[in-house]
């Protein structure tokens, strides 16, 4: 069996392959990051011939995870790249980020979360290959965290920085965000829909199914089918059989 690679040494391995990238290339380091109050943002840095283009703090506010923040502020930083850049001297774009997931994902048809952020980033592989002299790619490489590597400290500090930051306008939710929002909003939305529909003899029982289940149902089972005939009316008793 190979010995499992530890992340000290992936981190001097990055360092070695992004030294021996052709100076003239674009190098982008992104990252995102998520508060606990549940704003998250991203960041991305830009290189090339070893001095810096471009940086920027994105904020995404609380409706997105910090995989959506990861792949957004790639996307971002690859759009920048590719507008400073001049074709005729990069040929590669290299976007450098600490999110495994992301990198594998990032220059792919992915249909999951931020599913219209790959699709972009797949457009702009093609505008860029389309538009450099060399027919140039956009590459994608892992780096691993907080272990020193070159662009991706600022770049964590640019994510943090943007996470604490509003959005100008609110943005979409994506999958996860908007799956919690809606489980917290289903018990109060139910019970507002019970009380809207029920004929006026249900609406005058006191029971609720919102936000939690009633204590009734935790009485014996024939207890409780007494006690639901007495509220509702239905029941083996005089008034209901002669209605």
């Amino acid at each position: 069996m190979e010995p499992t690679l530890t992340r000290e040494d992936a981190a001097v391995l990055s360092r070695h392959h992004l030294d021996s990238i052709p100076f003239n290339e674009f190098i982008v380091y992104s990252d995102g990051s998520k508060l606990e109050s549940g704003s998250a943002g991203g960041g991305y840095v830009a290189f090339q011939g070893g001095r810096k283009i471009a940086e920027a703090s994105i904020p995404f506010g609380d409706r997105v995870e910090v995989f959506d923040a990861e792949a957004r502020a790639a996307v971002a930083g690859i759009k920048d790249a590719i507008s400073r850049g001049v074709p005729h001297r990069a040929s590669d774009i290299w976007i450098c980020l600490d999110n495994q997931e992301v990198a594998l994902r990032l220059l792919t048809p992915f249909l999951g979360s931020s599913a219209e952020t790959f699709q972009s980033a797949l457009g702009l592989q093609t505008a860029w290959r389309h538009s450099t002299a060399r027919e140039g790619a956009i590459r994608v490489r892992w780096v691993p965290g907080h272990l020193q590597v070159p662009g991706n400290e600022l770049a964590d500090v640019l994510a943090r920085r943007g996470a604490s930051q509003v959005p100008n306008v609110p943005l979409p939710y994506s999958w996860a965000p908007l799956k919690r929002f809606v489980a917290s909003q289903l018990p109060q939305k139910h019970l507002e829909w019970s009380l809207a529909t029920a004929p006026p003899s249900y609406q005058a029982i006191p029971i609720s199914t919102a936000p939690l289940p009633p204590k009734e149902l935790l009485l014996p089972r024939k207890a409780l089918g007494h006690l639901i005939a007495a509220r509702s009316g239905h029941g083996d008793f005089l008034a209901y059989h002669e209605r």
